[in-house]
């Protein structure tokens, strides 16, 4: 019997990566429930906004629609009338939940959503879930029926721009480094912000809705021409921008996002590849998530006292940044670097036959004296099957 053309890809794969997909794939389905994806096993088995919305994207390539459409439509039952989303649907009490106490109700939890303070990145990676599953499965019933939804959710990111400048603002611990003191305008989510902006107005022109698709996208043009004129620093995007004064930190996730959703040009790209490169934020483990490290002043005293000060510091690394710089290498042209990192990512999942949350630099899963690695780790699941369907072609 002939071949299909995924067969013939899955069969000519690197084995260690094929066996790797095979684990990922496995461990992101196990943590698929009646209203979406959790996010691991145990201290995160709830619905956080931003691990479903990444995590999704694997989903999508594994055909997976129906747990993709109950997640989205349980995220929009809790939606605000301003537009604004839970960035959690969990466990009241989150320390009970992780001494093992078992959780029968989960609640929608917001934050501050009316004051500087709320958590900014849910709303947007909300609305670029729905579109790739809306585009993926060509449900355009789902994209009419909450057409005002995402419009009301791109909407309330709109209105965190306070100054009009087309970049929007935040306080501490309010994206998905949540233990790390930014305040001002962060890279990574206004490259959040311009993405969601720009696929909504794609949304628009699947409604037909054309000249509010023009008005979105001009809107997204601009918000693109903020970022480069104010975050580029002619090397990499500078990780955050504080009353005029740019903390210029590179950020793994806001430059590789940047690369994969088209807001830095090819130059650019291959300038923040070649620096990341030479600042080996790849090695040994795939991806750390900034160099240099940031003084303490800016970690939060809780980590600390959890013996984990390193969450979101340099130190440690994920997997789902480097799912996500192998994907930009290889929209950048560098198909072959791609495919090393990948095959890196690999032969951890392989040799913990697991996906974990976080890493420590010798590529054992974190097991500190109070806190260890959520196991079957969504996110960087998601995002690994997403990725290897990216650079290899499609595996299903």
């Amino acid at each position: 019997m002939k071949k299909t053309k995924s067969q013939r890809i899955s069969s000519t794969i690197n084995p260690i990566i094929r066996q790797a997909y095979e684990i990922a794939k496995r461990d992101l389905r196990s943590n698929y429930r009646k209203k979406g994806i959790f996010a691991g096993h145990h201290q995160f088995s709830d619905y956080w906004a931003r691990d479903f919305s990444f995590a999704s994207f694997g989903s999508a390539e594994l055909k997976d629609y129906d747990v993709i459409k109950h997640g989205l439509e349980h995220f929009i039952n809790h939606q605000k009338k301003d537009g604004f989303f839970p960035f959690l649907i969990g466990a009241k009490h989150f320390l009970l939940k992780y001494a093992g106490f078992k959780v029968h109700e989960r609640i929608p939890t917001y934050g501050d959503h009316k004051s500087k303070s709320a958590v900014v990145d849910q709303n947007s990676l909300l609305v670029i879930a729905a579109l790739n599953y809306i585009k993926k499965s060509n449900d355009k019933n789902f994209a009419a029926k909450y057409f005002e939804n995402l419009k009301r959710a791109v909407d309330w990111s709109l209105s965190r721009d306070k100054n009009k400048d087309f970049l929007i603002e935040e306080r501490y611990f309010a994206n998905w480094a949540d233990s790390i003191r930014k305040t001002g305008k962060v890279l990574y989510s206004n490259v959040c912000f311009y993405k969601s902006v720009e696929d909504f107005s794609d949304l628009c022109r699947i409604c037909r809705k054309h000249t509010l698709s023009l008005e979105y996208k001009d809107l997204a043009n601009r918000i693109k021409q903020k970022i480069n004129s104010e975050f580029w620093n002619g090397r990499y995007y500078t990780d955050w921008i504080e009353n005029d004064r740019k903390h210029d930190f590179f950020a793994t996730d806001g430059n590789v996002l940047a690369i994969m959703w088209n807001v830095a040009n090819k130059d650019q790209a291959t300038k923040i590849l070649k620096h990341m490169e030479h600042i080996k934020i790849a090695y040994p483990v795939p991806c750390k998530t900034n160099y240099p490290s940031y003084p303490l002043k800016y970690e939060s005293w809780l980590m600390w006292f959890v013996f984990l000060g390193d969450y979101h510091n340099n130190s440690l690394a994920w997997l789902w940044l480097g799912c996500c710089y192998a994907i930009a290498q290889k929209k950048a042209g560098m198909k072959e670097e791609a495919g090393k990192i990948i095959k890196q990512i690999a032969e951890i999942i392989n040799k913990n036959n697991m996906v974990y949350e976080v890493y420590e630099k010798n590529g054992q899963p974190v097991k500190r004296t109070i806190y260890k690695s959520e196991t079957h780790f969504a996110w960087s699941s998601g995002l690994f099957v997403y990725a290897v369907n990216e650079i290899f072609g499609k595996m299903e």
